[in-house]
């Protein structure tokens, strides 16, 4: 199959970006989509140059590609969602989640989940955690990020929501917050690195 050259990859990107494609990662996946079927084009015919191949190909297929950026988010969430799957279940995170256990157990837990100052300094940790790749990416108009926010926002109310209204026996309690500990750090992980994948994808346009 004819590959396109970077200048094309790029082309393609920057056309898909003045036509209203603000998000670097929903933009990469599109690019991606629009280069394979261009790149299949070009070799059914080769008499036909790429942006004689473009023209044609926006001309029938412009309007439903750029309605289709909603499905992209979703395709885009998927693979985000498998990534919190794996780093959920990897060796540093499970050894992190363990050692949250193992620590709260030699604490009054059942005490200080009580004290204000606790929980308003735990809020405030996660909500500032959530905020580093927010901020570090900002520039770049990371979609998924938003949403993943949200996710771990509803997550963390759970589990808070759970604390606040349930009498929860206290040697279950460091199981919980270890729990916690746990999804949140494969959420954290995942930002970072699904938001440092995109980057270097884009920078390949």
């Amino acid at each position: 199959m004819k590959n396109l050259t970077p200048e094309q990859i790029k082309f393609i990107d920057t056309y898909l970006k003045k036509s209203g494609v603000e998000f670097l990662d929903v933009r990469v996946e599109m690019v991606d989509h629009v280069a394979s079927a261009l790149e299949e084009k070009l070799e059914e015919y080769s008499a036909c140059n790429f942006y004689e191949a473009f023209k044609s190909y926006m001309i029938k297929n412009k309007k439903s590609l750029l309605k289709s950026a909603n499905s992209v988010k979703w395709s885009v969430d998927r693979k985000v969602l498998l990534s919190i799957r794996k780093e959920l279940f990897k060796i540093p995170v499970l050894l992190v989640g363990g050692g949250i256990m193992t620590t709260l157990v030699n604490v009054d837990i059942a005490h200080l989940e009580k004290n204000l100052w606790f929980q308003i300094s735990c809020a405030a940790g996660i909500f500032t955690a959530y905020l580093i790749p927010v901020v570090l990416y900002i520039k770049q108009k990371i979609s998924f990020l938003n949403r993943l926010s949200m996710y771990a926002y509803l997550i963390n109310y759970l589990f808070f929501l759970l604390l606040s209204n349930v009498e929860i026996p206290a040697d279950w309690l460091e199981v919980i917050y270890g729990l916690l500990v746990w999804a949140n750090l494969g959420i954290l992980l995942t930002a970072f690195k699904m938001s440092a994948y995109y980057k270097k994808q884009f920078a390949r346009l």
